[in-house]
């Protein structure tokens, strides 16, 4: 099914056919469909605006598509802080021949404009970005001609290049903001399918698989990192508490979990082995150190005092002393 998606009518990079070996995302049924949609919105525009609540892949499957058909990709965080001469470019000091002078930066987006033909442009969290910032790259969001450089008043073409934004829903918070609709009026919009129950849960075996193998979790904690995950995201979801600006736990904790045990587990289980007098390698002494490491990803997120007790209780459920 992966190979049926080469006959859209999509040109790589380099004309040849794409290296599939080279697509790193977990596939599964709701990847493959958010690749379909990405993949038709492709074939009939050049600006896509990606929306999906968090950690279901917006930013990762443009990654992986653009190396996927042999393109570079220029990813832009923006934020609320994100400056216009931070993306254009501005004057630094420099020092030329013994002499000190200004000379002018190009920024990432300038950068990637001069390389359109090889390189796509992605602008990550649109909707935290000022309005002063969104309203001086109009130009690139309603198809214009060319877009001009502040402090050298160059004109740079950007016809036919190759844009992208992602957006979380407003309603999460952290300073997301609606954006006015006629500004990404010309915007293809791709809504991506978040991961279901059983794809979450394989990618969770999967991604702790690892650590499985290195002794740092038992089998049967594995099978817990994930009912403890539904269970606190079900508990902590808008619908249950009642408010918009809910923590999200999505994929992204169980990446984090996973690094977190990856590098510091062993020396958790030594912590516990010195001090408690539990056997380093004994499953008390797992656990212990596993336990740790969920209080840092599901736990000191949460700023409400009666989350955090929430999610305390759960994981004493699933993972009792």
């Amino acid at each position: 099914l992966f190979n049926s998606f080469v006959s859209y009518p999509l040109q790589t990079a380099s004309g040849e056919k794409p290296v599939l070996d080279s697509f790193s995302m977990h596939l599964n049924g709701t990847v493959l469909e958010n690749l379909e949609r990405l993949f038709f919105s492709l074939s009939g525009g050049r600006r896509l605006l990606l929306e999906g609540p968090p950690g279901i892949g917006k930013t990762k499957i443009v990654l992986e598509t653009a190396k996927l058909l042999g393109y570079k990709c220029e990813r832009i965080n923006l934020s609320k802080s994100t400056s216009i001469s931070d993306l254009m470019g501005s004057y630094v000091p420099v020092v030329r021949e013994g002499k000190r002078c200004f000379e002018f930066l190009e920024g990432s987006i300038v950068r990637a404009l001069r390389d359109k033909e090889r390189t796509w442009i992605l602008l990550d969290e649109i909707n935290l970005a000022s309005s002063s910032l969104l309203d001086a790259l109009t130009p690139l969001f309603v198809g214009g001609n060319n877009l001009t450089v502040p402090g050298t008043g160059e004109q740079i073409n950007i016809e036919d290049v190759t844009l992208f934004a992602t957006m979380n829903p407003s309603q999460i918070g952290g300073g997301r903001t609606k954006i006015v609709s006629g500004l990404l009026a010309d915007f293809y919009i791709v809504s991506l399918a978040p991961l279901e129950p059983a794809e979450m849960r394989r990618l969770t075996l999967t991604l702790l698989k690892e650590n499985l193998m290195d002794g740092n979790i038992t089998d049967s904690m594995m099978q817990n990192v994930d009912n403890l995950h539904t269970a606190v995201s079900s508990e902590l979801s808008p619908e249950m508490i009642g408010i918009s600006k809910s923590p999200m736990f999505n994929i992204r904790d169980v990446e984090k979990l996973q690094s977190l045990i990856t590098a510091n587990a062993e020396t958790h289980r030594e912590h516990f082995a010195r001090s408690e007098e539990i056997a380093e390698n004994s499953l008390g002494s797992i656990l212990a150190a596993l336990r740790v490491l969920l209080e840092i990803v599901y736990v000191r997120r949460l700023s409400d005092d009666n989350q955090q007790k929430l999610v305390e209780r759960q994981i004493s459920k699933f993972f009792p002393l």
